[in-house]
């Protein structure tokens, strides 16, 4: 009963009493009294994003939305606008808080849904080496109970799960495609056309584009980064640790890592002439 229950709850997350209880009613009825969230880190997921949200909360001017992923502008869209304002501090508040969702990079509606609402918003996105997050989201997925391939069967089995998901999509605004967020090990990390989309819509100094490998470098400048770019005073006095890691797992085979090389260079390379970022 309860794997049961912890399945439907994954499937119907708008439901799970811990998001009730969290949004509570008055929230909910004050939400015209909310401010807009300035910014949104929109990807990708596997990249460091929750580590960087556990961070950028230390700011004394950063409030923590009560639900770090909402998911409005792909999953939860038809819920409306006050049910998503409801999730950020009161306009009497002087401090600010931002949407954490990863998913929204690749999600196919996100970013008209956002450009409808919010056009002027700025985003941050944390690119991570495409086979390093790929393996990553497999292996999370696999704890979860909803991977039983291995690594090598699933990524050859990836196109024929993934038939259909984005023209229904398209097509159904409530649909949420579970076989993508499940399965999409490689379609997520083909960066590239997923940040073209963007910048078609988007102005390009709307976005901060990091690089995971160096975001976890030097943190710090990172997050003076981060701090100027959301027109926010330096702040010096965060703890530094990992969140949301489960990377203890079995290295990858070596010759499927040398088979992503090459798959992935053609999109690793459009990707390097897009932002500048390099993958080899």
């Amino acid at each position: 009963m309860k794997e049961w229950l912890r399945s439907f709850f994954r499937k119907h997350p708008t439901i799970h009493p811990r998001r009730q209880i969290r949004m509570g009613v008055f929230r909910r009825l004050t939400f015209f009294l909310r401010k807009n969230p300035p910014f949104m880190i929109i990807g990708a997921g596997k990249a460091g994003t929750t580590s960087l949200e556990r961070y950028l909360i230390q700011h004394p001017r950063i409030d923590p939305v009560i639900v770090k992923e909402i998911h409005f502008f792909d999953f939860r869209y038809k819920f409306g606008k006050g049910w998503y304002k409801a999730h950020f501090p009161s306009v009497f508040s002087k401090n600010i808080s931002g949407d954490f969702t990863p998913s929204y990079l690749d999600h196919p509606e996100a970013l008209h849904r956002i450009r409808k609402e919010y056009p002027w918003m700025k985003f941050i996105v944390i690119l991570r080496d495409p086979i390093e997050r790929s393996y990553s989201q497999y292996q999370h997925t696999k704890r979860n109970g909803d991977e039983t391939l291995t690594f090598e069967e699933a990524i050859k089995a990836e196109s024929k799960r993934l038939e259909g998901e984005i023209n229904k999509t398209k097509s159904d605004p409530n649909y949420v495609p579970i076989n993508y967020n499940r399965y999409s090990y490689l379609e997520r990390s083909k960066y590239h056309s997923q940040l073209k989309h963007w910048f078609e819509h988007f102005d390009r100094s709307q976005f901060l584009i990091l690089q995971y490998e160096k975001v976890f470098e030097d943190l710090n400048k990172t997050m003076r980064e981060i701090f100027k770019f959301l027109d926010l005073k330096p702040f010096e006095k965060i703890k530094f640790e990992k969140f949301n890691v489960g990377e203890d797992y079995e290295k990858i085979n070596e010759n499927t890592r040398n088979e992503l090389k090459e798959f992935f260079k053609p999109f690793n390379k459009k990707l390097e002439e897009l932002v500048g970022i390099k993958y080899n």
